[in-house]
């Protein structure tokens, strides 16, 4: 077999640091036969595959998104790796007709009939790029090929999955492989690969939306009624489960939710809660978690056979109840999630932005703003009657038309051309419209004609090769200042679009997409050669709905966005992830101006913020929860200790009779230590779990004690440790120190497993105390990889006896297994365990 082109291949120029860094634990990294490698825009992971490709040597199948980035692997194998003028021999493009290089799309693979040629060629490499999008369809296919293959994999991704389903991030991971290298955004930055940037978030408030204000009226009037309803209340209270539970033992372990439900809402109207009912969940009335519109949902449901009359008519009068289904609070997501989307008061946003952009930056702004879709409509719109965006009349048009607010490229190049002080250079980019200001563009395949509601510009009809060309002749016009503001879709320019000259960038779309939002930034965050101080701004812009929970939809996807990366902090003193406080809107917008304005200061800022003082800074990488195993601890110590503080008592008395009888009275003091030894060891556990941070701590190193013994952990202990602290909202939160970055991220995982509600595990810890049900506390399941076999979860309870406590496994594959396991999940539902992941640069 050929070795062209891996004979051949060899980069030309220097490796930068943090590249030569994951090149150099290449091998430690295969252990597993997989490499995952997360890095930032610019940090240059294409010749980073093409490394590893070169090193391997072994036919390789490289698969893209896109045919763009396709043709993007193939120029820089040919561009940087081969030899000046060398023929590109080796490498094809033709699934059906592979090379020692095959570079092809995820499409062409899904649509490929017979895999037969790539199975006969031998691939020993496949490279997925941008391996987030394989949790689309793709994924099944490439699965099965893989699996046909004895290949090596490299998945190399700017934007992981973060915001997907548990199941779907699982199902990325075990194709990748956990996280083996980052390199972060932060390095970039401190590097001068990519410029300083800040994230800058600006709201507006849905104003005179009926449809949103009557549904937040509804659920108020739901919320109020049902908590108190004495008839409802009746029933639960003589339900089955609750006045006889140990009679249908079976039924309501099979409903967990629904048990809790029921105590729940007793609890909150001041009901008493039947003390058998409790017992089975070994708590008290006080430890029920507040009632939830979640709760008060499954309450309605699971009981809807036995409802109240008054009750069922109050759901189905308000539409909480149709089909057969409650929906608690009312929400129509889809309804309400469209409705914000396309809030006229959206374009109030992005014009204050445009303004105050334009007035910092003058002829030096260079913008663009991404939509999700065209709205090719508005052009015959605005073909027909000029002055329909115009200010002074689209207001009047909106309330006939609602449709005419939608936050599409055309409709907002419409409005912002005919706004006051907006930029007059302005240009519109999409896949089939193409604006420009007059006489910009000309040549082959380029057809302007004037645009026939203002002819200072030019509609573009683009041909050939030149409608290929299209992102790179409108980018070029944003380069050279001929055009300041560009409007586009994210879908022609979120992705492998290369302008260095951008400095600022807005995010109109949908403010779920936190892959798109993530790819999109580096759009704007990349060096510009032409200007060394180039300081870019990143705008996020959302719609609060005041009558809904938290504010609606939109700015619990903004908090959610903002903990998919990292930025720097409004105080400029730190670099982490998590999005700055989204309350009022008027506030939230002027803090963010204000810090828009310092953009002369940012570059100062981050390098202050990049100097942490650590020898070797990076992205670490935390949990955060409000429950650990402290409770269990303080009641095992009284259960453990007690007893034994009482017989000490007693044997000292003893003693005080028996003075000044040497024997006698040497026997009673060290029958006392002894009696004593249990107390003191329970004591000295109570103190290192006596707040939450020391009880994550122990918690944190009971799980690294026992990835050591398992394996999991390759770093010698003594090298390693925990780190604890305190965050602004009061969680205690936790991080290895001393680790690999592929410890680091399954340390994370496995901690998360261990303090998040109980799922269906192999095996429970379950603690016991000596005093009763009084001091019974929560079970925990043992995480997935210390579960697969006895051995390993007895590995992991050696550990939680030594760090947390004596604890007891139990194996949930059997009938009394499977009881326990259902009473662990609701006891741990009661507790309300949550956790939330975070990075920073330390």
């Amino acid at each position: 077999m050929t070795t062209a082109p891996f004979d051949r291949m060899a980069f030309r120029y220097p490796w930068r640091d943090y590249q030569a860094r994951v090149l150099a634990e290449l091998d430690r990294h295969f252990d597993d036969e997989r490499l995952h490698v997360v890095a930032a825009p610019g940090a240059g992971k294409t010749v980073l595959g093409l490394e590893v490709i070169r090193r391997i040597g072994r036919p390789t199948l490289v698969l893209a998104p896109s045919l763009a980035i396709r043709t993007q692997w193939a120029d820089r194998l040919v561009q940087l790796f081969l030899p000046e003028g060398a023929p590109a021999d080796g490498i094809s493009c033709d699934l059906a007709r592979p090379a020692p290089v095959t570079i092809a799309t995820y499409q062409a693979l899904h649509q490929l009939r017979d895999p037969a040629p790539l199975l006969a060629h031998g691939f020993g490499l496949v490279v997925l790029d941008e391996a987030h999008h394989l949790r689309k369809s793709w994924w099944e296919t490439l699965t099965a090929l893989l699996k046909r293959l004895e290949a090596r994999t490299v998945a190399l991704t700017a934007t992981p999955p973060y915001d997907v389903t548990s199941e779907e991030w699982r199902r990325y991971a075990a194709l990748c492989g956990p996280i083996d290298a980052e390199i972060s955004i932060p390095e970039l930055v401190r590097s001068g690969d990519l410029a300083p940037h800040r994230d800058l978030v600006h709201l507006s408030e849905a104003r005179d939306r009926p449809d949103l204000d009557a549904m937040a009226r509804t659920n108020a009037r739901l919320w109020t009624e049902l908590r108190c309803d004495p008839d409802l209340v009746a029933m639960v209270a003589a339900h089955p489960w609750l006045t006889a539970p140990r009679d249908h033992l079976t039924a309501l372990l099979d409903a967990p939710d629904l048990f809790a439900a029921m105590l729940v809402y007793l609890a909150d109207a001041g009901a008493p809660v039947p003390p058998d009912a409790l017992h089975i969940l070994g708590l008290r009335a006080r430890d029920l978690p507040r009632l939830d519109p979640e709760t008060l949902r499954v309450l309605c449901q699971g009981c809807l056979d036995r409802l109240p009359a008054r009750v069922t008519a109050l759901l189905t009068e308000t539409g909480a109840l149709y089909r057969g289904r409650v929906s608690l609070p009312l929400v129509d997501p889809e309804s309400t999630e469209q409705v914000l989307r396309n809030a006229p008061e959206k374009f109030d946003s992005i014009r204050a932005i445009v303004r105050l952009e334009r007035d910092d930056l003058g002829d030096r702004l260079r913008m663009a703003i991404l939509t999700e879709h065209i709205g090719h409509g508005g052009l015959a719109l605005a073909a027909r009657d000029p002055g329909l965006f115009g200010p002074d009349r689209f207001l009047a048009a909106l309330a006939g038309n609602p449709l005419l607010g939608r936050i599409d490229a055309v409709t907002l190049f419409e409005r912002l051309r005919q706004e006051p002080g907006t930029p007059d250079r302005i240009a519109l980019a999409t896949g089939s419209v193409v604006i420009v200001p007059r006489g910009l563009l000309s040549g082959d395949g380029v057809a302007p004609r004037p645009l026939p509601q203002d002819p200072r510009f030019d509609l573009v009809a683009l041909s050939g090769r030149a409608s290929e060309q299209r992102v790179h002749l409108v980018s070029g016009l944003l380069a050279r200042g001929a055009v300041h503001l560009l409007i586009g879709t994210r879908a022609l320019l979120g992705q492998g679009w290369d302008l260095p000259a951008l400095n600022t960038l807005v995010l109109a779309g949908n403010v779920k997409s936190f892959v798109g939002a993530n790819q999109a930034r580096g759009r704007v965050i990349r060096r510009d050669p032409a200007d060394p101080v180039k300081a870019a701004h990143i705008w996020h812009i959302a719609t609060r709905a005041p009558g809904l929970p938290g504010g609606g939809p939109e700015i619990a996807a903004l908090e959610d966005r903002f903990g998919a990366f990292l930025r720097l902090s409004p105080d400029g003193k730190q670099i982490r992830s998590g999005a700055p406080a989204l309350g009022d809107p008027a506030a939230v917008n002027a803090r963010s101006a204000a810090l828009a304005r310092c953009r002369a200061d940012m570059a100062g800022a981050w390098q202050d913020a990049l100097e942490t003082g650590s020898a070797a800074p990076r992205v670490h990488h935390r949990l955060a929860t409000r429950r650990t195993p402290r409770a269990l601890v303080v009641r095992g110590a009284l259960a453990r200790g007690l007893p034994g503080v009482g017989l000490a008592a007693g044997l000292a008395g003893g003693w005080a009779v028996l003075s000044g009888q040497a024997l006698p009275g040497l026997g009673v003091a060290i029958a006392s230590g002894l009696a004593l030894a249990p107390a003191s060891r329970q004591a000295w556990r109570l103190i290192r779990h006596g707040t939450l941070t020391g009880s994550l701590r122990e918690t944190g190193l009971a799980l690294l004690h026992a990835m050591a013994s398992t394996g999991l952990l390759k770093t010698p202990l003594d090298a390693v440790g925990i780190a604890t602290g305190r965050d602004a909202a009061g969680l205690a939160w936790c991080s290895p120190t001393g680790v690999t970055l592929p410890e680091e991220m399954r340390f994370l995982a496995l901690l998360d497993e261990l303090l998040s509600p109980i799922g269906n595990p192999r095996y429970l810890l379950i603690a016991e105390s000596y005093l009763g049900r009084v001091l019974r506390a929560a079970p925990y399941a043992v995480p997935t990889p210390f579960g697969t076999h006895k051995e390993r979860a007895t590995q992991f309870l050696d550990s939680w006896n030594r760090h947390v406590g004596p604890a007891r496994l139990v194996f949930t594959r059997t009938v009394e297994g499977r009881r326990a396991l259902l009473r662990a999940r609701l006891t741990a539902l009661a507790e309300y365990r949550h956790t939330h992941q975070s990075s920073f640069w330390h």
